[in-house]
Order: structure tokens, then sequence, then C-alpha cells
């Protein structure tokens, strides 16, 4: 099963996002939404964040992750294609 990982990073300063609240959406056309939190994870001191989706077949995944800080109301979304390597 695929393991989504990201690394958040403020916009301004360039800083890693230790302290946020991030879940991923999977979708394959014609299949049912995957909605998931990811979980914070520490690797050689920088935390990124994941979980495992499943992702069946070699047809293209919409992925979106949607980011949001503690105290903001407002949530950034990011927004990609997966297609599995062959």
């Amino acid at each position: 099963m695929p393991h989504l990982l990201v690394s958040v990073c403020d916009a301004k300063t360039r800083a890693r996002i230790i302290d946020a609240v991030i879940a991923g959406t999977v979708t394959k056309a014609g299949m049912a939404t995957q909605n998931q939190k990811l979980a914070a994870m520490a690797f050689s001191g920088a935390v990124s964040y994941g979980n495992y989706f499943a992702m069946p077949g070699q047809e293209p995944y919409e992925i979106v992750v949607s980011v949001r800080r503690p105290g903001d109301r407002k949530t950034a979304p990011a927004r990609f294609q997966y297609r599995h390597s062959r």
C-alpha cells in the first residue's frame, strides 16, 4: 500500500511547520474518495506528515493535501496527480 508523505514549510520564512493539521484525499476516477488525516512523523529531527492510501492499478490518482495551522480558520490546499511507475 503506497504511503503519502509531505513536508510543509512556511512560505515567508521557509521554516518547517511542525504543528499543522493535515488531511489527505486520494481519488481515482470511478472509485470512492479516500480521506485520511496525515500523522506527524520525525525523520532525522525534521517533521513530515504521512499516511497509507490504497492505490491499485495504473490509472492516475488525484491527491489533495489540505494544511491548517493551529489558530487559523483557513486551509491551504495543494493538488497534484500521481501515476504508478511501471
